[in-house]
């Protein structure tokens, strides 16, 4: 029996702070403070019965790989490609080359059909309109900021397949052309506006890396000044947990956008406000973030925070057992 595509991502989903950290940090010893804080953990992960950050790593590629050709190709893409960077492994390459097949084909579309403004009108049109008709409370917003700056959706889909053909070495034939087509809009209002930051944080962070990478328009500062505007850290409270997790992703992204997606190192001090938040506030996203968000937020060299994620994966496996335990 086949597994569905949204089970399999809940699945997926459930365990991917366990399989993030397996990726960065291989064994628990070397995350502890000490010998004494190993040993504690060890005996009380023993006594609970709690899957190790490998066995929640199995777990995803077990769910994902056997059937992981049959999901869309940009899925199979974000997963292949990062499992290939962290782990070199030539058995995803074939992830790799169904990518560049992905990305070749866009290019083409952008060059050939939609390159004229209204083209590009035509097709920021029907991008937003599956936003409106979306019940989705997140599309709903993303719709509202965008529906004055549709033309977004249309940049936004190029310059993320120009950035990946870039992190591959390579550039369309039509490089020049579709670089023409980028340069018609100031990128600006779209990284700086509140509104659009507060739909599409993680998504700007990006874009806004992507330019830079590719030697384009440089907005970062002007985003990352904006982002802060939008999201002051004492009105986190006041946050909805979606918009929390916004803000969250839009920071995290802001790193990995800058490592070119775990390509190149990125020290602490370029983004030191970012790891200080994360350390100062590691109650409050451990009890309000998504376990995806939890393990982009987790330094596997920060002994404190990875002792915080032990301590609620303890608390949780307890509360489980409790309740396993009760007669009903």
């Amino acid at each position: 029996m086949q597994i569905r595509y949204s089970e399999m991502k809940m699945r997926a989903i459930s365990t991917l702070s366990g399989l993030m950290l397996a990726l960065m940090c291989l064994s628990f010893q070397g995350c502890a403070q000490n010998a004494k804080q190993v040993a504690l953990a060890s005996e009380t992960k023993k006594q609970l019965d709690l899957p190790t950050f490998r066995d929640s790593a199995q777990l995803i590629r077990q769910t994902y790989e056997p059937q992981l050709f049959t999901l869309p190709s940009g899925r199979v893409a974000h997963y292949g490609l990062r499992m290939y960077r962290q782990t070199l492994d030539a058995k995803y390459s074939a992830t790799i080359a169904n990518d560049l097949a992905r990305i070749a084909s866009r290019l083409n579309y952008f060059a050939a059909e939609v390159f004229t403004q209204e083209q590009i009108n035509q097709h920021a049109q029907r991008r937003l309109e599956s936003y409106r008709h979306s019940e989705k409370t997140r599309s709903q917003r993303r719709f509202r900021a965008t529906q004055a700056r549709p033309e977004y959706l249309y940049v936004m889909a190029l310059l993320g397949s120009m950035a990946r053909a870039e992190e591959y070495g390579l550039k369309h034939k039509d490089d020049h052309k579709l670089r023409e087509a980028l340069r018609r809009y100031d990128f600006t209002p779209y990284a700086t506006k509140p509104r659009m930051i507060k739909a599409w944080a993680a998504q700007l962070a990006n874009q806004v890396f992507w330019l830079r990478q590719l030697g384009e328009q440089d907005v970062v500062d002007e985003f990352i000044a904006a982002f802060r505007l939008a999201y002051p850290d004492p009105q986190d409270a006041s946050l909805s947990r979606l918009q929390y997790g916004n803000k969250l992703y839009g920071m995290t992204h802001m790193v990995f956008a800058d490592s070119w997606f775990y390509q190149r190192l990125v020290s602490e001090k370029q983004h030191q406000w970012i790891f200080d938040y994360f350390r100062a506030n590691i109650d409050v996203i451990l009890q309000r973030a998504k376990p995806d968000i939890v393990a982009e937020v987790i330094d596997r060299n920060d002994n404190s925070m990875v002792a915080h994620l032990l301590k609620q994966r303890i608390m949780f496996f307890q509360q489980c057992r409790a309740f396993r335990d009760l007669k009903l």
